[in-house]
């Protein structure tokens, strides 16, 4: 099963809080990259192209973007994202975060 960009940034800050117990790490063994130096953590959330350049086609909303903690960042778009599959939910999530973006407004999850 996928895990859901929401649940790999409550991993990401119960692992920095010291609070992921080895039964819980080797819960989602198959949801973690393995690092040089021996850590582990959820992979990396990947932004679209065109969700990107969706935001930077205003140039405030761009910046206000860019001024978002990278968590939320990562959550709201990958909420979008996961919407592809219908095509009106996918343009009216994006309509909205582009409008509450624009707005330099926060909403939603948030960790």
């Amino acid at each position: 099963s996928q895990l859901s960009e929401l649940n790999r940034e409550r991993i990401r800050k119960m692992m920095r809080e010291g609070k992921m117990t080895p039964a819980g790490i080797q819960s989602i063994q198959k949801h973690l990259v393995h690092r040089p130096d021996g850590s582990v953590e959820p992979a990396p959330f990947v932004f679209p192209n065109d969700i990107l350049a969706e935001l930077q086609k205003d140039p405030a909303v761009w910046k206000n973007f860019q001024g978002f903690p990278e968590s939320y960042r990562a959550i709201r778009v990958a909420f979008i994202d996961n919407s592809r599959e219908r095509p009106e939910v996918f343009r009216q999530r994006l309509n909205y975060f582009l409008k509450m973006t624009a707005q330099n407004k926060q909403y939603g999850t948030q960790i």
